[in-house]
C-alpha cells in the first residue's frame, strides 16, 4: 500500500514538472516581443528556432529514452536542469547583441530547449506506465494534463509580463522556475528505476518489430507536423483570427487541451488504442479545416473550431504513448518511446518553417492552418490500413492488471 501511495506521488510530480516546464509550450508569445525589440517585419527568423528546437530534441531522443530504459528517470532531469540553466543565459545575453549576432544565442537557447523537451517527456511517460500498469491511460492523461494546462496558467503570465518588461528579462524569470522544479523533481526520482523483463531485442523482433513499429512512425511523423504547426504559431494565430481575445483564447486552448486529456484518458481504458488513433485524426483533420474555412468570416466560430483541434491534440501523445506497450511489450519502452519521440521531433523540424512559409507567401496564418488540415488528413488515410494490419498481428497485453509498487 505504502508503494501505491509513493506511486501517486510521483504522479504528482510529474504532472508538477510538466506544468511548470510548460511556459515553452507558449513559447509563440514571445515571437511578436523579439520582432518588435529588432526591427524584424517577417517572423520567420524568429520561428525558424523551432526547426532547431526539433532537431535537437530529434537527436536527444533516443538518448533520453535509452537513458531512462537504464538509469531511470533522474539522470535525464538532471541534464535538463543544467541545460535550462544555459538556455536562459543565452535569451539574457541576446539584449546585448543586434539580430544578426542575437539570432544564434536565441537557436542556442532552442537547441537546448528542444533536448530538455526529450528529457522531460522519456522520463515522466515512460515511468507513469511502469508505475500504472493497469491504468496507464489515466496516469498518463494526469500527468499530460500538466502541459495542457500550461496555455491556461502560462499565457495570461506571459501577456501581463511582457506588457511591462522585456522578453529576455520575462524568458530569465520562466527559466528560473522550471530550472528549480526540475531539479528537485530529480532529487525526488532518485530511487524510481525502471522495469526488466529480461526479453531480448530478438524476442521482441517476433511482435512486428520493426516493420510495423515503422509503419506507426510514418502516421506519427504526419500527425506530429500537422500538429506542430498549429502548437508553433498558437499565439499569433488567434492574435489574426481575434485580436481582442488572443490572450483568453490561449488560455481556452489550455482548458481545451486539458478536457482532452480526461476525454482520451478516459476513452483508452475503454476504447482500443488502435480504434483511437484513426478518430483522433480525423477529428483534428475536420477542426483544423472548418477553422481555416472560417478565417475572417466568422472570428467566433473559427476559434471555437481552433480549440477543438487543440483538444483533439491532446489525445494525440497518448494514444502514440500506448499503442506502444500495446504491440511491443513494455521491455524497453523508453528506448521506443525515445525513437518515436524522435520522429516527433523530426516534423519539427520542418513543421515549423514550412508554416512560417506559407504565412509569409499568403500574408495570412489562414495558409498555416490549411497546411496542418491537409497534413492531418493524409495522416488520417494513411492510419486506417496500419492500423488495421496492426490489429491483426500478434501483441503482449500492456499490464497485468495490478498496479506496480515503487
Amino acid at each position: 500500500m505504502k508503494g501505491v501511495k509513493v506511486a501517486y506521488l510521483y504522479a504528482l510530480a510529474g504532472f508538477s514538472l510538466l506544468l511548470l516546464n510548460g511556459w515553452r509550450m507558449v513559447l509563440s508569445v514571445f515571437y511578436s516581443p523579439l520582432m518588435r525589440v529588432f526591427g524584424l517585419t517577417a517572423v520567420t527568423p524568429v520561428a525558424a528556432a523551432s526547426a532547431v528546437w526539433g532537431l535537437a530534441s530529434m537527436l536527444a531522443s533516443p538518448i533520453a529514452g535509452r537513458m531512462y530504459d537504464r538509469k531511470g528517470p533522474a539522470l535525464a532531469l538532471l541534464a535538463a536542469s543544467i541545460l535550462q540553466a544555459i538556455s536562459g543565459l543565452a535569451v539574457w545575453l541576446m539584449r546585448f547583441y543586434p539580430w544578426g549576432s542575437a539570432q544564434w544565442l536565441w537557436y542556442a537557447a532552442a537547441a537546448a530547449n528542444g533536448a530538455i523537451a526529450s528529457l522531460l517527456m522519456m522520463s515522466v511517460s515512460p515511468m507513469v506506465i511502469a508505475l500504472f500498469p493497469s491504468k496507464a491511460g489515466y496516469a498518463l492523461a494526469f500527468t499530460q494534463t500538466g502541459n495542457y494546462l500550461s496555455f491556461l496558467v502560462w499565457s495570461p503570465i506571459a501577456y501581463a509580463l511582457l506588457a511591462s518588461l522585456d522578453p529576455f528579462s520575462v524568458y530569465a524569470t520562466f527559466t528560473a522556475v522550471s530550472l528549480a522544479t526540475t531539479a528537485v523533481c530529480a532529487a525526488a526520482y532518485r530511487r524510481v528505476r525502471p522495469e526488466a523483463s529480461g526479453r531480448t531485442s530478438r524476442e521482441k523482433s517476433s511482435l512486428g518489430f520493426p516493420r510495423m513499429f515503422l509503419l506507426l512512425l510514418v502516421l506519427v511523423f504526419e500527425i506530429a507536423a500537422s500538429s506542430t504547426i498549429v502548437l508553433s504559431f498558437a499565439a499569433p494565430i488567434f492574435e489574426e483570427i481575434c485580436p481582442q481575445w488572443a490572450p483568453a483564447a490561449m488560455a481556452a486552448a489550455g482548458l481545451a487541451q486539458v478536457a482532452g486529456a480526461v476525454a482520451w484518458g478516459y476513452l483508452l481504458e475503454r476504447v482500443d488504442v488502435l480504434k483511437l488513433i484513426p478518430a483522433t485524426y480525423a477529428l483534428e483533420s475536420a477542426s483544423a479545416l472548418l477553422s481555416a474555412a472560417l478565417f475572417g468570416t466568422d472570428a467566433a466560430l473559427a476559434a471555437a473550431l481552433l480549440l477543438l483541434r487543440f483538444a483533439a491534440f491532446a489525445g494525440e501523445p497518448l494514444v502514440h504513448t500506448m499503442v506502444v506497450p500495446k504491440l511491443f511489450g513494455k521491455d524497453a519502452v523508453g528506448s521506443l518511446l525515445g525513437i518515436q519521440m524522435s520522429v516527433v521531433m523530426l516534423s519539427s523540424v520542418l513543421a515549423p518553417l514550412a508554416g512560417a512559409i506559407a504565412r509569409d507567401a499568403a500574408g495570412s496564418y489562414r495558409a498555416s492552418v490549411l497546411l496542418s488540415a491537409f497534413l492531418s488528413l493524409a495522416a488520417t488515410l494513411n492510419a486506417l490500413p496500419v492500423v488495421r494490419s496492426a490489429a491483426k498481428a500478434p501483441h503482449e497485453p500492456t499490464s497485468d492488471r495490478r498496479e506496480a509498487p515503487c
